[in-house]
């Protein structure tokens, strides 16, 4: 009995703010518009490479710094519990993509899409995660670090 009820008291508790409930709401509908950006556009068109927008981490101050990263660390999560509705599930490309829109949108700068690449058993991986002021927010250090940086840019 006691193990049925496991799932909906992590949701209870994943949801029990109003906040983080509307956070994931944004988040899904923005990882709707991500799976249709990765569907519908053209090879290679996703990422401009070395986009303009972003702001270097020397060009603002400290606190500015870690305001920035306590807000991409929030809407991170809210994107990783967008993935527990199936959907709204989407491959590290889609979600990176879709973190990178709502940092936008909330005004969160430094915001960068990595790719990077690696060779596992003659097989070539592909990953995708999002940095802010060069600290991933996307995604665990230890997964990001065994890829090697094929590109940095922003959705075109």
């Amino acid at each position: 009995m006691i193990a049925s009820l496991r799932p909906a008291m992590m949701l209870w508790r994943m949801f029990a703010h109003p906040r983080a409930l509307t956070d994931v709401l944004r988040a899904g509908a923005m990882m709707r518009r991500a799976l249709k950006e990765v569907r519908d556009a053209p090879t290679g068109s996703l990422v401009q490479l070395n986009g303009e927008s972003v702001s270097s981490a020397s060009e603002m101050p400290a606190v500015s710094i870690r305001l920035q990263r306590q807000q991409a660390y929030r809407w991170a999560r809210a994107v990783r519990r967008s993935q527990s509705v199936p959907l709204w599930r989407g491959a590290c490309l889609a979600r990176s993509i879709a973190l990178h829109h709502l940092l936008v949108e909330h005004h969160v700068v430094g915001s960068r899409i990595c790719i990077g690449v690696k060779h596992v058993d003659a097989v070539l991986e592909a990953h995708a995660w999002v940095e802010v002021c060069g600290t991933v927010v996307s995604d665990n250090t230890v997964v990001t670090e065994k890829f090697s940086r094929l590109a940095t840019g922003n959705p075109s």
